[in-house]
């Protein structure tokens, strides 16, 4: 039963993002919200990534109570965030006589070392990375043309813009794992 409201759950929160119609006002930039969240969560899924990652990569900072690898409130980081948070909270696939919920085989090792390294810059330069993959696996699938693949570069270097200056005011303010930041991942990633 609680693996079906899970279910439930998930597919409105999926649909939400995707409601068919007219894009009403502000529908652009929940497109690109939505791109970045169904890149991560397809990528999610796609190599398999494990519980054990995602939860090093989604672990809250002690001292400032915000996530140590996504900048809060940047708007390239907080649907790469809920994705991860979505596919965390993902229910096993039924029908099948061996246990899944993923699709791929999970990360190579070195990759995984990387991302749950103890070192921040290591740890989240392998973030980068990995968004990285994952955005250009999504931006190739959606056929863009040169303009509209112009249009989301601008975009997206405003969102990279907006998430250096809430770090700028987080390493002034609350230092914890934002201050030794000197970029976000997840922007640099999405930007590639």
């Amino acid at each position: 039963m609680v693996v079906r409201a899970l279910a439930a759950s998930l597919l409105a929160l999926g649909l939400a993002f995707v409601a068919p119609g007219d894009p009403p006002a502000g529908a652009q930039a929940r497109s690109y919200e939505q791109q970045i969240f169904f890149a991560v969560l397809e990528g999610l899924y796609q190599d398999g990534v494990s519980n054990e990652v995602v939860d090093k990569l989604i672990a809250i900072d002690e001292q400032t109570k915000y996530p140590t690898n996504f900048v809060w409130a940047c708007p390239a980081c907080m649907p790469a965030y809920n994705a991860f948070r979505v596919y965390r909270a993902r229910p096993e696939f039924q029908g099948s006589k061996m246990y899944r919920d993923t699709f791929g085989p999970g990360l190579p090792p070195a990759q995984v070392e990387r991302l749950t390294a103890v070192d921040l810059p290591v740890s989240q330069k392998a973030l980068e990375e990995l968004i990285e993959t994952w955005m250009k696996r999504r931006m190739e699938s959606l056929r863009l043309t040169e303009s509209e693949r112009a249009e989301w570069r601008i975009d997206m270097e405003e969102r990279r813009k907006q998430g250096m200056n809430y770090l700028q005011g987080y390493r002034n303010g609350l230092g914890g794992s934002y201050a030794s930041m000197k970029t976000c991942p997840i922007c640099e990633g999405a930007n590639d």
